[in-house]
């Protein structure tokens, strides 16, 4: 997958892997020089964990990372189970 980078150095990461990564803007990475590039790096995470507010379960995370949709609807399908 091929794109570009603009005239302020930012590189645009194609919607589908944005998507399939969970990546949301904001989401923190480390860019690595490899021997043949650079490599995007995403921070080790901890899993989120399920809290009760309320009636609602609510994903939460001890740093700031953002957790996507996607991840959020499904960890409530789990603790429906």
């Amino acid at each position: 997958m091929n794109t570009s980078i603009d005239q302020l150095g930012r590189v645009l990461i194609p919607k589908r892997l944005r998507d399939s990564m969970g990546l949301q803007p904001g989401t923190r990475f480390e860019v690595v020089e490899t021997h043949d590039g650079l490599a995007l790096k995403l921070p080790e995470r901890e899993e989120p964990q399920l809290v009760r507010k309320g009636q609602f379960l609510v994903a939460v995370q001890r740093d700031d990372t953002i957790i996507s949709e996607a991840t959020i609807l499904e960890l409530r399908d789990a603790g429906r189970r």
